[in-house]
């Protein structure tokens, strides 16, 4: 069903109502500057400690709260490839490239190009980002949590960008995605001598291994909640056999709104339609309930913890 020919029970049609749904700009920036608040304030709190052992059971911890903010502030480059930053799309890209590149490792127009294949492609063979096709488990656990993830997602995107084809110069690609991800290499590490030098070296390695470990470690953990699907199997291989579109609800609890934050906690609202801010999505739900779309939204809501429950180790 296209999406342009729905009415609401008010017999409202999307079109006009779509009209009205102007990013709020304050509830981006408000979201934008309370990751880095939780981060300052972990920094402070940890540079309070002057016991040795307290630093090293603490390091974990804080690297874990960093790496949850930082996610939370990053998740809003996906925003900014679908334009829904800024107005003045030059504007909404240099915004990506200054402020988000240097945490995300990839300058903005490649990532569209790559991510809006996901939406066009999502659950096929197609698809361009393809977490959901492994299960949460022990295994996939380890692999997060000891870099292995990290490392073939980058070698993943690497090939991608490598790959020759009519539409682009492959030589470009490969020198904006190894110069995008130099970038973010080199930030962290001057992020990290910041700490290093001006607090301590605990925040230091906290920040370092929040970012490069736990960090897409939570990303998969997402990820992998939003599209895999509860009928999936760990024993199916899906670049063999189609897994299929699925897309979910999360909640609007705190922890919701932050892990899964710029509107991720409301993905399948995004997939119905990518123009829409994700600052108007309480709107654009309270419009699709009341809609012919109703059993598509009610059926698909449910919680993270839930969701994690029950796609553990299938």
């Amino acid at each position: 069903m296209e999406i342009s020919n729905i009415r609401n029970s008010n017999t409202v049609d999307y079109i006009s109502f779509k009209k009205e749904l102007s990013i709020k700009s304050y509830v981006i920036l408000i979201n934008i500057i309370l990751p880095w608040v939780m981060i300052c304030v972990n920094i402070f709190l940890i540079s309070q400690i002057q016991n040795l052992y307290l630093n090293l059971f603490m390091i974990p911890i804080s690297a874990f709260w960093m790496a949850f903010w930082v996610r939370a502030y990053l998740l809003h480059f996906h925003e900014i490839a679908h334009f829904n930053i800024h107005k003045n799309k030059k504007i909404n890209d240099i915004i990506g490239n200054v402020f988000f590149t240097p945490f995300f490792g990839m300058w903005i127009k490649q990532y569209r190009k790559h991510h809006w294949k996901h939406h066009n492609h999502l659950g096929t063979y197609a698809d361009t980002e393809v977490s959901y096709h492994n299960p949460i488990n022990l295994r996939e656990i380890i692999s997060g949590l000891t870099g292995i993830y990290i490392l073939k997602i980058l070698f993943k995107y690497f090939l991608y960008f490598s790959k020759k084809n009519d539409e682009s110069n492959y030589l470009k690609n490969i020198f904006l995605f190894i110069s995008s991800v130099s970038l973010m290499i080199v930030t962290q590490i001057i992020i990290s001598f910041i700490l290093y030098n001006f607090f301590s070296i605990f925040l230091s390695i906290s920040w370092l291994l929040g970012f490069f470990i736990f960090s897409p470690f939570l990303e998969k953990i997402r990820q992998t909640c939003e599209h895999r699907s509860f009928d999936s199997s760990k024993d199916i291989d899906y670049t063999k056999i189609e897994h299929g579109p699925v897309t979910r609800l999360f909640g609007d609890d705190f922890f919701s709104k932050y892990f899964g934050a710029a509107g991720f906690n409301k993905h399948l609202l995004h997939h119905i339609d990518p123009e829409v801010s994700y600052t108007r999505f309480k709107e654009l739900e309270d419009f699709l309930v009341k809609s012919d779309l109703s059993n598509l939204i009610l059926s698909n809501r449910s919680s993270y913890l839930k969701t994690f429950k029950s796609l553990y180790n299938k």
